[in-house]
């Protein structure tokens, strides 16, 4: 799947008919009894989850991103360097903080770059901290289950309310299918990561700034932790470089239309 091909998925639900926010707390329950919702994913938080339990994500951010539109029926070529289309991503920790109160982030989770092929045996799961009473609530909107057929989700927008402190928090969970099948004759180590992130749009150094534009969830350390040029759609992608995709806009009053 191309950055092209992401823009002819219709967005299930838009900001105008999204979830409200006990409807996203309900699915998150009901989710619980689903294939998302492995034993780590249940008790999964970036707040009660040991440290050793939870890895930092490598989140890059494309550059231009902020200044398209729409997500939704607009090229995301037309986010690339002018000169030769490539796309630049930046690490999403280094991009230039807005310092605004938000208090709801509009996410889209557009599928991944470049396609789900290029996961192999990979599969994931992808996991938005809700604000909940006395602390946050899981909620599971997208994933990929690797299998002898493999399962993606279909692309999705849905609103966040941001946490006390602004941020937003998500867990994204990298289950190694091959290791599990092989694990009769082979360790089962590194079979299941998960990494996890906290967005903010205050001036904290070392964490992925919260604004408007794209970007790319790492399924592994280390993939945007230094500027990255990525091929135009009609070159070979990096196959290196399986992300998966989110359009977030940041809102300032929840009555924003």
């Amino acid at each position: 799947m191309s950055f092209d091909d992401l823009d002819d998925l219709d967005n299930p639900l838009s900001p105008a008919t999204g979830p409200t926010r006990r409807e996203v707390l309900a699915w998150s329950s009901a989710a619980a009894v689903g294939w998302l919702a492995t034993p780590a994913l249940v008790s999964a938080t970036l707040s009660a989850t040991a440290a050793s339990a939870v890895e930092p994500m490598s989140v890059g951010y494309l550059l231009g991103s902020d200044l398209l539109s729409s997500y939704a029926g607009v090229s995301w070529q037309a986010a690339g360097r002018p000169e030769d289309g490539l796309l630049e991503v930046v690490p999403a920790v280094e991009i230039e903080a807005e310092a605004r109160e938000y208090v709801l982030a509009r996410v889209r989770v557009a599928g991944l770059y470049p396609h789900p092929e290029a996961l192999g045996r990979l599969g994931l799961a992808l996991t938005v901290l809700m604000p909940a009473d006395g602390g946050t609530a899981p909620f599971y909107p997208w994933g990929v289950r690797a299998g002898t057929v493999r399962q993606v989700s279909p692309p999705i927008g849905f609103d966040v309310p941001l946490l006390a402190d602004g941020g937003l928090e998500l867990l994204l969970e990298v289950k190694d299918a091959s290791s599990q099948l092989a694990r009769a004759t082979r360790p089962r180590v590194g079979a299941l990561r998960t990494y996890g992130a906290r967005f903010t749009s205050q001036g904290e150094k070392g964490v992925p700034r919260l604004r408007r534009g794209i970007y790319l969830l790492g399924t592994q350390w280390g993939m945007w932790e230094t500027p990255t040029l990525l091929p135009p759609a009609d070159k070979p992608p990096r196959l290196d470089r399986v992300s998966v995709v989110l359009a977030v806009e940041p809102i300032l009053d929840r009555f924003d239309p």
